[in-house]
């Protein structure tokens, strides 16, 4: 036996650090996060601690995938093609595949990056993009923003509009151009029939009574989602599902994990919205979709489900929503 020993993150369980080891690792510790041999490529942005590089692992998932090909382990929403992943996308991404997430959808927030969405959802199979301007960019979005749309949907591995809608706690765009460009995209996609992502963020009321202007003409999720549980019903008779990430396992998340008790599990969604908003206890570091399980764990807590049940449910849920295969 090495003499490397780490404690898992979830449970203390010891366990050697050798990725090599794995099959040990699972067998000692059901969700067991395996580091390899430090080199410098693998220490933190603070160039001081052994960055979390390798593989979050979950025995009952692998288990429960051995038994139903099917099952799949899905981020909804993230964005690869941000700038904090420059320097080391390729590597990240790889990981990303090898810690077993299944399927990765990559939202798009201004024409450049909704491009760019495609562009890596091309690159690798496992990437697909959805496509649409942020409300943070409606003020310097071009007139032909639609057109440029609509080209962009003809390529098959672009799923849904999105992510679009308002945000009225930052106010990047003002608020005018925010509604206008939220209503013609909202228009777009009643038109074409993609599901639609939609941000929310400070704007639930009139993010909600949007949608229920195209009820029944348009679906989609509400990412990240942050309204009341009355939100959240209302949504539900409209068909729409929310998706939520690491602000679950936050202390302060009440209303929150309220919502996720409440809910049915058949509206819900598992994001990270990477590289931002990581689950506890790794919120200082940068996020990525292999950090999924956390999410899934702490739901399975709220909603006393076993994790790879909420996996499972949430996989089933994701392929609906999106017609994913």
């Amino acid at each position: 036996m090495s003499a490397e020993i780490e404690r898992c993150c979830m449970c203390r369980a010891r366990f050697p650090k050798r990725a090599a080891e794995f099959d040990f690792v699972s067998d000692l510790c059901g969700f067991a996060r395996v580091f390899v041999v430090p080199t410098p490529d693998h220490l933190c942005e603070r160039g001081s601690h052994i960055k979390r590089f390798m593989l979050y692992k979950n025995l009952k998932y692998k288990r429960l995938k051995e038994r139903d090909k099917n099952i799949m382990l899905i981020d909804v929403h993230a964005h690869y093609d941000d700038k904090r992943f420059n320097d080391d996308r390729d590597e990240v991404i790889k990981m990303v595949k090898e810690s077993g997430v299944d399927r990765v959808i990559n939202c798009g927030s201004s024409i450049k990056s909704s491009r760019t969405s495609v562009d890596l959802a091309k690159k690798y199979d496992f990437i697909y993009a959805a496509v649409g301007v942020h409300p943070h960019d409606t003020a310097r979005t071009p007139e032909n923003t639609l057109d440029i749309l609509y080209d962009l949907l003809k390529n098959k591995k672009v799923l849904a509009v999105g992510e679009i809608g308002l945000d009225f706690f930052r106010d990047f765009s003002d608020r005018d151009s925010q509604r206008w460009w939220f209503k013609q995209q909202m228009d777009f996609v009643a038109d074409v029939q993609y599901p639609v992502v939609i941000h929310d963020r400070d704007a639930h009321k009139e993010c909600l009574d949007m949608v229920k202007k195209y009820k029944g003409m348009v679906k989609g999720i509400f990412h990240c989602f942050a309204g009341s549980v009355e939100m959240a019903r209302e949504l539900i008779k409209l068909d729409y599902m929310m998706s939520f990430g690491g602000v679950v396992t936050f202390t302060n998340a009440k209303l929150c994990q309220e919502v996720i008790r409440e809910i049915p599990i058949d509206y819900i969604l598992l994001e990270t919205d990477c590289p931002y908003l990581t689950p506890h206890p790794h919120r200082s570091e940068r996020n990525d979709s292999s950090y999924l399980p956390l999410i899934a764990e702490k739901i399975a807590e709220i909603k006393n489900m076993t994790v790879e049940d909420v996996i499972y449910k949430t996989g089933e849920n994701a392929k609906r929503c999106f017609n994913i295969t």
